[in-house]
């Protein structure tokens, strides 16, 4: 069950890639109440609980952030063993207080920086003034570092930055990040040219992940790493595949409830699908498909579909407008990313892949596809 409380629409930023409206709306307790135990309510008793607080920037409102945290773990349905919590920040706002109460809760951080100044600046820039953020967020990743255990980096790229991605998981990686998410900004004009080179630069970026666990210092990378734990185990599992408005859910300042935290911007109104504070149709909790748009045929028969995200229906909304087609760049993206996490399980050899061999020499197509 993984599920995004919208703590307020206000935020310090201006992002080039940011899809949320902004506002000067802020949760209230009484909202993220309601919030908590529609959750609880919908969850299996034996179910994992993942809870997110976004914004905006969540930090914003880190009052009611603690109130809220409060709240979860005084609930009658909390056990500490099936709720995983975690924040998303832009990584302008950090202290001693913010690092306390993440390590006494044990909350996962997760810092949004897009790499070096000169790729941090372009995107991430401040409200006023002509400054970048990247001193401000440099600083938030040092410190987090050494005050928290469980501190991840988010990266998006951009058809003018996919190609520093070498660099920028080199520059985070010398801060000493260990764990980093690598995301591409789906609604962006991804060119065919853009679309050539991406199988040279995840091949690139795999590299760089087998050296980090040849030398003894491995690196979680999403882009890599996600996609071993899918061959290895022969394919997306169902419980793997996002369940947009049934096991993942979002939730507005206001009180709406959307299929996920990313379809709460600019388009937001046609993804509702239900509000806390009225009569909650159950049969509504659903995706609901955009019309006449079935899946791209060619997925049907592609040698890699069942390693692909085909099925991630805000991907594929932010990459062609409907929830159940994907484009050219999504297609692309995907085939490469196996692509170079099938070369880091050759390249890493009797340490993790061939002892895992059998299971996925019988699943894994061979062919251009």
């Amino acid at each position: 069950m993984k599920c995004n409380l919208m703590l307020t629409q206000r935020c310090n930023l201006r992002c080039g890639h940011c899809n949320i409206d902004k506002g000067s709306r802020t949760m209230s307790l009484s909202i993220a109440k309601k919030a908590i135990d529609f959750i609880f309510n919908r969850a299996r008793k034996d179910e994992i609980i993942d809870v997110g607080f976004f914004g905006g920037e969540p930090l914003l409102a880190f009052d009611r952030m603690k109130e809220i945290t409060r709240y979860i773990q005084d609930h009658g349905d909390f056990h500490p063993d099936r709720l995983r919590l975690s924040i998303i920040t832009n990584g302008t706002l950090f202290s001693d207080a913010i690092a306390r109460f993440a390590g006494d809760c044990n909350i996962r951080f997760v810092i949004n920086c897009d790499g070096p100044p000169e790729i941090q600046d372009i995107f991430r820039r401040p409200l006023t003034g002509t400054n970048g953020s990247s001193v401000l967020v440099s600083q938030t990743i040092k410190h987090a570092l050494e005050a928290l255990d469980r501190v991840m980096v988010n990266t998006v790229f951009h058809p003018a930055t996919f190609l520093m991605l070498p660099r920028i998981v080199e520059y985070l990686s010398g801060m000493g990040v260990r764990h980093i998410c690598l995301n591409p900004d789906y609604s962006a004009q991804w060119m065919s040219p853009h679309l050539n080179q991406l199988p040279t630069i995840y091949r690139q970026i795999a590299y760089e992940y087998v050296r980090f666990r040849k030398i003894g210092t491995p690196h979680f990378i999403s882009l890599i790493d996600d996609k071993i734990i899918v061959i290895l185990q022969n394919g997306y599992s169902s419980e793997q595949r996002c369940q947009m408005g049934k096991t993942a859910l979002a939730f507005s300042p206001d009180g709406g409830i959307y299929p996920c935290e990313r379809l709460l911007g600019k388009a937001g109104k046609c993804h509702r699908i239900g509000h806390l504070e009225s009569r909650i149709e159950w049969d509504r909790i659903t995706c609901r498909p955009m019309p006449t748009s079935p899946v791209n045929a060619s997925c049907e028969t592609c040698g890699v579909s069942d390693y692909c995200k085909n099925w991630c229906g805000c991907t594929n909304f932010f990459a062609s407008g409907f929830y159940n087609r994907i484009n050219s760049f999504v297609c692309a993206s995907e085939k490469a990313a196996i692509r170079a996490a099938f070369f880091a399980l050759q390249e890493l050899g009797d340490k993790i892949f061939e002892k895992n061999w059998n299971r996925a020499d019988g699943h894994f197509r061979n062919g251009d596809d």
